[in-house]
């Protein structure tokens, strides 16, 4: 599992509908009653394979499915406590030849670019991503602002995408994202720097 997406899976705070993350299909699930198991079964596994979903630190069930070379459309049934259902927190549904209603994900239009950290572009000009949930604040701290973690907000430009632009001299800078006052390393970024003090930082180098 890379990094951006235990990122994103460690951070869900509630169910939601499913998401293609990369090549792998994130489904999520959640209930007010208690609960000791939740999986999902699907159509081009000719539903012969119970796939667990698993907690995050949120109490939020994950599960992360890679998505199979060649199927754009996934058709599926979860099981909560050995009880087959729809997928609650997926709004599309079709019936298959025998009326059960079967949830369904089209992978052909939901597969998402990459985010690449940093974004060159033009001369001096640097672009950083962050990826989360909506509503946060993201700031982005490092060498080029003394650290500080209050100076440089990124705009949420997108539901639970956020930006900022930044001029920067060449050479190597140092920085780390801070999320709700809490420290993040760059999860699209995986080139790591240790400080002063013997933590690790996210780095790049500024071309000239």
């Amino acid at each position: 599992m890379d990094s951006a997406l235990y990122m994103k899976i460690v951070q869900i705070e509630q169910a939601g509908p499913p998401e293609v993350f990369g090549k792998n299909i994130l489904l999520t699930y959640e209930t007010s009653k208690t609960i000791h198991f939740v999986g999902a079964r699907f159509e081009h596994e000719k539903f012969g394979v119970l796939h667990p979903y698993v907690k995050n630190p949120n109490n939020i069930f994950i599960l992360v499915l890679n998505v199979p070379e060649g199927v754009n459309i996934i058709k599926y049934r979860i099981v909560v406590d050995g009880l087959w259902s729809k997928d609650p927190f997926n709004p599309e549904t079709e019936a298959d030849i025998f009326g059960i209603t079967l949830s369904l994900i089209n992978i052909e239009f939901k597969i998402e670019t990459p985010l690449i950290n940093p974004a060159f572009l033009e001369e001096g000009i640097v672009k950083f991503t962050f990826k989360t949930n909506p509503g946060k604040n993201i700031y982005i701290a490092g060498d080029f602002n003394n650290w500080d973690p209050f100076f440089h907000k990124l705009t949420e430009y997108d539901p639970g995408f956020y930006m900022i632009t930044l001029r920067l001299y060449p050479g190597r800078h140092n920085y780390y994202f801070i999320v709700d006052g809490e420290k993040f390393l760059d999860p699209y970024n995986l080139t790591l720097m240790t400080n002063l003090e013997g933590y690790y930082v996210s780095s790049f180098v500024m071309p000239e």
